[in-house]
């Protein structure tokens, strides 16, 4: 089987809200991801479609990187402080636990989710700057049990969650989960929820990407080769002459 990989490094701070410590500490990381793409000898063009799937998936992963991800803050699951910074534009991580490997399993589960389907992120590493220290996460073979680091959703969120599906393995860019106390909250937040379309609002910078690469492709033109005579080319360098040049394809 054929396959194109790409390796992409990328600088990311996020701020912990360590409740322990009673502090926000700042870490900065180089988040390094390998992307692997098979071609499907069965597509009409495999090296165009494969060389489509590549370049949307490069993008979406970049985009919630650099847009998404760096300056969130990483916050555990029933933190009360949650409610203190939400007032701020920062994009929020809610997490079971702030251990490193929770972090990056989520991480490398989120990338594979808004990949396209014929593309993997098969290793992330994470390089704490300050601390000189590289966690890496890599994958080879993808099963029903692979990042085994998260918690199933039903321990995860047990009751009135806001979403059936852990947001790691939601297609858009969002990062953290929710759940109501009760059944009416519940209710009302779901009426909320679709009344502002807050499910396409999270696709949205994904469904931008895909319509913009698709008309890209779309757009290039198919140009079919041309043949240079040696011979003319010879002889107009040597009159230097400038009106007729070798046609680039």
């Amino acid at each position: 089987m054929r396959q194109v990989t790409l390796n992409k490094t990328l600088p990311m701070r996020v701020l912990v809200l360590d409740t322990d410590q009673n502090a926000i500490q700042t870490t900065e990381y180089r988040i390094t991801y390998s992307m692997t793409t098979e071609i499907n000898p069965e597509a009409a063009d495999p090296y165009l479609d494969a060389c489509k799937a590549q370049n949307k998936s490069y993008a979406k992963v970049n985009m919630f990187v650099e847009q998404v991800l760096d300056h969130s803050f990483l916050v555990q699951i029933g933190n009360p402080d949650i409610k203190v910074i939400e007032k701020y534009n920062n994009n929020i991580i809610v997490l079971p636990d702030l251990n490193e490997m929770t972090f990056i399993a989520a991480l490398h589960c989120k990338l594979n989710s808004i990949t396209e389907k014929n593309t993997m992120v098969e290793t992330i590493s994470l390089a704490d700057t300050d601390q000189q220290i590289t966690y890496t996460y890599n994958v080879d073979k993808f099963d029903d049990d692979t990042w085994v680091e998260l918690p199933v959703h039903c321990d995860w969120l047990p009751e009135f969650s806001h979403w059936n599906t852990s947001w790691w393995f939601r297609y858009d860019v969002s990062t953290f989960d929710g759940m109501s106390t009760d059944k009416e909250e519940h209710e009302m937040w779901q009426l909320a929820k679709d009344e502002e379309e807050v499910d396409q609002m999270n696709k949205e910078a994904l469904d931008y990407i895909d319509a913009e690469f698709d008309k890209m492709f779309e757009d290039t033109k198919k140009y079919d080769g041309q043949i240079v005579d040696l011979k003319q080319f010879k002889m107009a360098k040597e009159a230097k002459t400038k009106d007729w040049k070798p046609k680039l394809v």
